[in-house]
């Protein structure tokens, strides 16, 4: 009897398992869990720009643009988890992760804008330096907030919806092993189903969401450059349209990205012993064999005990600085040398294609090398192939920049300009990889500003205040006397009201513009403008609100399911 109930149980386990697997994998463009976030008051992000322009405290120097910033909403967010379709072709989970604008009256009802930006991660390796797992920055623990927690409260203040998905094998929400490291399609699919799966979810939100498609622009910075327009080529290439669900897009602001992959790669090959970001490098070929389902061949391109320890470094367990640390300066010594010296030889070939081909491979080790090297033609490079460039294409790099250094990115720009139909715009800002990211987002938000703001929507209505009682009869007028004559005054010296040239080099924004006016003189029908504390009186009298974050269930037919499930378990098991 007591065999006959463990068989009973081992059978239900397995019935529920199997019901559990299929019932749980997300299809895609389905969503899966909802919670809604703690929001952040005005006040919480006018603080953060008072506190030296909080950028600063990550960056030795700010942009003096980014203190220009006037805060108009709140922010609310929402983490949710969306299915997709893995590099392997079975069903994954990712996260993401949407911040969204809210009245100052209404600090926890967010509104749906019509602009939004979807923000692609920079480079990353570990599960908790995802973008859906790091939070909005408050004052209290700006020292330890993210680039991207910042640069989400700041786009959400101008009134944007600012939606930031994890990609494929990053994040705790991913299901897949690995990230397909500067592999464009994924982003592009990952993409794809994360603006479906929030199509469907815009009621979550609001009441009555709105009918008419939302403009987006894919952007980021490093990896997130590539993959903003690596997005911008999947809509076009295997879309085939520009329209996503409820989202339409726009044009991407690729930052300091490798447009070029095939030049970057082949100058870091030739730089290989010396270069600034050696992990960068075993990474792509990490991501290039898992996309391509050659992970086992990895003992033919590096030594042992490499082989395994990549693995490793490479699952998502392992921090950013955790990998970096454990990378050794001269990658060189990692590789066979038969793979480095034919993978060298063969970039070469790929992005010059007049010099003569070389002979057949010989051996395991050098068929992996001509296999990669194509790999990165085929499946990295953004530029190889029949792609027309029809809408808009907004770049930003570092002048300083050694790890993506600016003569690939000018290359890049050359490809562009042989497959650009639509208009491709440049800038240049002073900076390394890591400085420029500032200055770079400065741009963005000027250039938004400036061409792209959307307008204020209406705040909620307020109740209309209680009736006044009837006046009372006015008391007699004293007779007037006339007035002393004041004292002189000397004439204060004039005051220059220009702003900086850098924010004055287009015309000045509207009256919704987040950049503060050009002169401090209000027109009379406008209001005074209101006062903002200093930072340190702020501080001391502000409090964060926070919101209990709720996760609501995916579908009643799921619980219906699991209970069923468990059911037939308690049956078998008596």
């Amino acid at each position: 009897m007591r065999g006959s109930s463990v068989w009973r149980l081992a059978f239900g386990l397995l019935l529920f398992g199997t019901y559990h697997k299929a019932t749980w994998a997300l299809s895609p463009g389905e969503v899966g869990s909802w919670a809604k976030l703690p929001y952040l008051v005005k006040s919480d992000i006018e603080i953060l720009r008072d506190l030296a322009n909080a950028l600063e405290l990550f960056y030795p120097r700010g942009d003096p643009r980014l203190k220009l910033i006037r805060i108009s909403y709140a922010a609310v967010e929402y983490k949710f988890t969306y299915g997709s379709v893995g590099v392997t072709g079975e069903y994954i989970t990712n996260g993401a992760i949407v911040t969204l604008p809210s009245h100052a009256k209404t600090p926890n009802q967010a509104f749906i804008p019509d602009k939004a930006v979807v923000w692609m991660p920079s480079t990353a390796t570990g599960d908790l330096e995802a973008q859906s797992e790091q939070r909005l920055c408050r004052p209290l623990n700006a020292l330890s907030c993210s680039f991207s927690s910042v640069v989400r409260t700041i786009l959400a203040s101008l009134g944007m919806m600012v939606i930031m998905p994890d990609t494929e094998g990053i994040g705790l929400s991913a299901s897949s092993e690995y990230h397909p490291y500067v592999q464009y399609e994924p982003y592009g699919r990952d993409v794809e189903h994360m603006l479906l799966a929030l199509s469907t979810s815009l009621g979550r939100i609001v009441d009555n969401p709105p009918t008419s498609k939302i403009d987006f622009y894919t952007a980021g910075y490093s990896e997130g450059g590539y993959a903003a327009l690596a997005v911008h080529r999947y809509l076009d290439e295997v879309v085939k349209s520009n329209i996503v669900g409820q989202f339409r897009h726009l044009s991407s602001f690729p930052t300091g990205a490798p447009l070029d992959v095939i030049a970057h790669t082949n100058w870091v090959i030739q730089r290989i012993s010396e270069y600034t970001l050696p992990y960068a490098v075993l990474y792509q070929l990490v991501g290039a064999l898992f996309a391509s389902n050659k992970l086992t061949r990895i003992g033919d391109v590096v030594k042992a005990p490499w082989d395994t320890k990549l693995l490793d470094l490479f699952s998502g367990a392992r921090s950013s600085a955790y990998v970096s640390a454990n990378t050794p300066r001269d990658i060189s010594t990692v590789f066979h040398d038969s793979f480095l010296v034919r993978y060298s030889n063969q970039m070469e070939r790929v992005e010059d294609p007049s010099l003569p081909a070389l002979p057949a491979s010989s051996g395991r080790k050098e068929e992996m090398a001509d296999f990669l090297a194509n790999l990165v033609r085929t499946d990295s490079d953004l530029l190889y192939g029949d792609w027309k460039i029809t809408r808009p294409v907004t770049i930003c790099h570092g002048n300083d920049d050694i790890t993506v250094p600016k003569l690939v990115v000018e290359k890049g720009i050359g490809r562009m300009e042989t497959i650009m139909d639509g208009k491709i715009e440049t800038f240049y800002v002073s900076g390394n990889h890591t400085m420029a990211a500032l200055s770079c987002f400065a741009e963005m938000y000027v250039w938004y500003v400036q061409n792209e703001l959307p307008p204020a929507p209406p705040p909620p209505p307020s109740p209309p205040p209680p009736s006044p009682p009837p006046p009372s009869p006015p008391p007699p007028s004293p007779p007037p006397t006339p007035p002393e004559p004041p004292p002189s005054l000397p004439t204060p010296p004039a005051q220059s009201q220009t702003p900086p040239s850098s924010v004055t080099s287009s015309p000045s924004p509207p009256v919704s513009s987040p950049l503060p006016p050009t002169n401090e003189t209000s027109s009379p029908a406008s209001p005074p403008p209101a006062v903002t504390p200093s930072a340190k009186d702020t501080l001391t009298t502000t409090s964060i609100t926070t919101a209990t974050s709720g996760v609501l269930s995916s579908t009643g037919i799921r619980l219906a399911g699991i209970s069923a499930s468990v059911s037939l378990m308690c049956w078998l098991v008596m």
